[in-house]
């Protein structure tokens, strides 16, 4: 078995591992080593916790150990506050190391960072752009000069298969080079198996090759002693012997302990100030965070203790302003009377005047019907004429304080149309909800931001009548207890003008539930369509990280930060996607198909961690649930 070393962190990297790599045949010369910037004081602001010198110190450090290694990295154009001489602190990074491969891409903020609760995205879309050229230009110009020295040398390729695009042969060599292979009409391989090649030339993003036999690790290695390749088991032995030797190659001669104990204590050195200095970006890190939380716990009980202060003040000027007054309670029921008289007649108002604006309302949806495909209707204006209508009849219903069935249902039968009215105009709504992509991509966000904000109206009013619920149940149970009283604040709240209950809508969630579906089908189709079954199945990762980038730059800044909607379409996406995974897995599958869906699962998360930054433990349940050695076996 072939091992390949990917994505650890600068810090991650003791002298032990590298000897593991240098003295195990089967271990790739390839290290992915993330470098994001060449500038320390960006790195610091990217909380790295290493240095721009740190890190050419321990590229130095590795190839001085492993001297064929070959470097590939990841690297961020126009992040938070990047000068232009911190941009050219990373192209001259990329020269002195000479990157095999690199990811590179223009910095995107993300929401629940580090960067998007402490910096702004102030670097113009266009200088992104062009420095993120400039990085290109440097990685393909030294990693095409770099790949020469291979032309013309022998080489061992893992075979994959077939390209997608133009079934070309390709497999990936021990230090990271997709390799292009010319295989001859006489030799039969099958992806999995190792290939012995001849170089015959190179480009900035791969070699191409002649195949000349197949062959296994063991036989292409025969004669190099390793640990841990080969039939023989580790024993506890085994290791001892191979601890005796390590020492005795590093001690040839008695001053050797001398003359290296210089070069040890420095590697040492290095190592400590690496975890060092990771140590204070999260001892850093978790004070800013204490910090920002006790600033908000002072800040709320301050003005807990200032609303508590103003009531006090309003409850005693109210006690003072009674003994003022000798006739208090015969003031206080002409004044309700007056309040009574003003509402009746504001409610007369109002209900002649419903009819017409209930024609009005209709008149606006079936307009909104007819322009919905050119986007020319206005959600929050019909909403809010509709919401008056719905708060007219509650209130009608609460105020008329009647108890007969008659004139229930004579009030039912005036005001019946209006549900109606409002299922129409809630079908309007998530047909709207269930174009969300087509509106993204046709750059009507504004049109999203009025379905969010009249989403957020009922949800407040939602909230408004929970409240209201449990503050008449809280009078209730006062007046029982206490008896006759001075009302107070809240039965006065109670007493301006009564309403029937209203039903509680859940917006909110409706919303979410239409996007699981819409996100569930569009997965479901790409598999039926587009993947065609596990044939097909290495062209999901593409799809999905091509939905959430769009879902990133064209969705997410129209939701509320409190939506967390990328993360929610993460979820998402990735259930949908376990799901019709397990639905190709639930019959017997061949070995050839086993190993594409274990290789395409690898490819997955790892695409999704480095183009996204979502982390695999991000993405629950797993992709195949755990059953991969299942699968092997």
């Amino acid at each position: 078995m072939r091992i390949r070393f990917t994505s650890p962190h600068p810090k991650d990297f003791p002298d032990e591992l590298l000897y593991a790599i240098r003295d195990n045949a089967n271990v790739c010369r390839s290290i992915h080593l993330p470098l994001q910037s060449g500038s320390t004081s960006c790195l610091e602001r990217m909380r790295r916790g290493y240095s721009r010198e740190a890190y050419l110190d321990l590229v130095k450090h590795i190839r001085s150990v492993i001297p064929d290694v070959t470097f590939s990295t990841d690297i961020i154009a126009g992040f938070c506050g990047e000068t232009e001489a911190e941009h050219q602190d990373t192209v001259s990074v990329m020269q002195q190391v000479g990157f095999d491969l690199a990811f590179m891409f223009a910095y995107s903020m993300r929401e629940k960072t580090h960067a998007h609760r402490k910096y702004q995205d102030d670097v113009p879309a266009d200088v992104k752009s062009r420095r993120l050229q400039e990085i290109i230009a440097t990685f393909h110009e030294s990693a095409k000069a770099r790949n020469q020295r291979f032309v013309g040398s022998q080489g061992l390729v893992l075979y994959e298969g077939l390209t997608k695009r133009h079934s070309r042969p390709f497999g990936s060599d021990d230090y990271g080079h997709k390799v292009f292979l010319d295989l001859p009409p006489t030799l039969s391989v099958q992806p999995g198996q190792y290939v012995r090649v001849h170089v015959d030339s190179a480009s900035s993003t791969s070699l191409s090759a002649t195949a000349e036999s197949t062959t296994t690790l063991a036989e292409y290695y025969a004669g190099q002693p390793q640990i841990g390749f080969g039939a023989e088991p580790i024993t506890d032995e085994s290791v001892r012997q191979y601890a005796i030797q390590r020492l005795a190659k590093l001690l040839r001669h008695p001053d050797d302990l001398v003359y290296k104990a210089d070069d040890v204590r420095r590697k040492l050195a290095q190592e400590k100030l690496l975890i060092d200095a990771q140590l204070n970006t999260d001892v850093r890190r978790q004070f800013d965070d204490v910090q920002e939380g006790l600033e908000m716990l002072y800040s709320t009980k301050g003005q807990i203790d200032r609303v508590k202060t103003d009531m006090q003040k309003v409850d005693q000027l109210c006690n003072r302003a009674q003994s003022y007054l000798t006739n208090f309670d015969r003031i206080q029921k002409i004044s309700v009377a007056n309040r009574n008289f003003v509402r009746t007649d504001e409610f007369y108002r109002q209900f002649s005047e419903f009819h017409e604006q209930y024609v009005h309302v209709r008149e606006m949806l079936a307009d909104a019907k007819a322009n919905f495909e050119q986007g020319d209707f206005n959600l929050l204006r019909l909403h809010y004429f509709l919401y008056k209508l719905e708060d007219f009849r509650s209130r009608a219903m609460g105020f008329s304080g009647v108890n007969d069935a008659d004139s229930e249902q004579t009030l039912a039968q005036m005001f019946g149309g209006l549900d109606g009215l409002v299922l129409e105009f809630e079908q309007f709504l998530w047909h709207v909800a269930g174009g969300i992509y087509d509106l993204a991509l046709r750059n009507r966000a504004n049109v999203i931001v009025q379905l969010l904000k009249v989403i957020e109206t009922e949800e407040a009013a939602d909230r408004a009548q929970e409240r209201e619920v449990e503050g008449a149940v809280l009078v209730r149970r006062q007046s029982l207890v206490g008896g006759a009283r001075r009302p107070s604040m809240a039965s006065s709240v109670m007493a301006r003008g009564p309403k029937k209950e209203r039903k509680v809508k859940h917006y909110r969630q409706k919303l979410l539930d239409l996007l699981r579906q819409f996100v569930a089908g569009r997965v479901t189709e790409f598999f039926k369509q587009e993947a065609k079954g596990l044939d097909g199945v290495e062209e999901v990762t593409g799809f999905v990280i091509d939905e959430l980038t769009f879902v990133a730059e064209a969705v997410a800044p129209a939701f509320p930060p409190s939506y967390f909607v990328f993360d929610f379409f993460v979820n998402e996406y990735h259930q949908a996607v376990v799901k019709n995974t397990n639905e190709l897995v639930a019959g017997d599958l061949e070995g050839g198909a086993i190993l594409t869906l274990l290789r395409w699962v690898r490819e997955y998360h790892s695409a999704l961690r480095k183009q996204l930054s979502i982390p695999k433990d991000q993405l629950k349940p797993a992709l195949l649930e755990g059953r991969e050695d299942q699968l092997a076996q």
